[in-house]
């Protein structure tokens, strides 16, 4: 006798195996104060447990999840000349080229475990790039916080998503 306990229809492998909810919301703001207010007033509690923080005083992993973000995660050789990076970045700075299995051009991880993050090396440079006025607010959720989803849907609504 066959009993069916669950059945899964699955749009993502990826949230499967990782069970992440984590989501990165960037604003583009003059100041943090304009930030503050708008999403105070969405909820009083809100930055009790949500705080943004300004691109430039990011951690390093933070950092590095916002220019994973922005840069194309892997690119085909065609595809190589027309990707912008700054000047003193090199593609070969950013991506490995995997030859070996489907000739395409991957980002390099940002982070190898052992508190090494990749684009600290470059970061003054992607920082002028990616944010020369000082403007970019990140606000990270991780799995640890969940966020109620109308408030969620709120924070999107304001939130700005670039590729450059």
């Amino acid at each position: 006798m066959d009993k069916t306990l669950f059945i899964f229809n699955i749009d993502n492998v990826i949230d499967i195996i990782t069970n992440s909810s984590s989501e990165l919301f960037t604003f583009k703001v003059d100041n943090g104060t304009v930030l503050y207010n708008l999403l105070q007033s969405f909820d009083s509690k809100f930055y009790k447990t949500f705080k943004p923080v300004s691109l430039r005083n990011a951690n390093p992993s933070l950092f590095g999840n916002y220019v994973c973000t922005i840069l194309p995660y892997e690119i085909s050789s065609k595809e190589k000349d027309n990707i912008k990076l700054p000047e003193g970045i090199t593609i070969e700075d950013i991506y490995s080229f995997d030859d070996d299995v489907d000739q395409q051009w991957h980002m390099k991880e940002y982070y190898d475990g052992d508190e090494n993050y990749y684009f600290e090396k470059y970061r003054d440079i992607l920082q002028e790039w990616l944010d020369p006025n000082d403007k970019i607010w990140l606000l990270y959720i991780s799995d640890d916080f969940m966020m109620d989803s109308d408030l969620k849907e709120k924070v999107k609504q304001i939130s700005t998503y670039e590729r450059f």
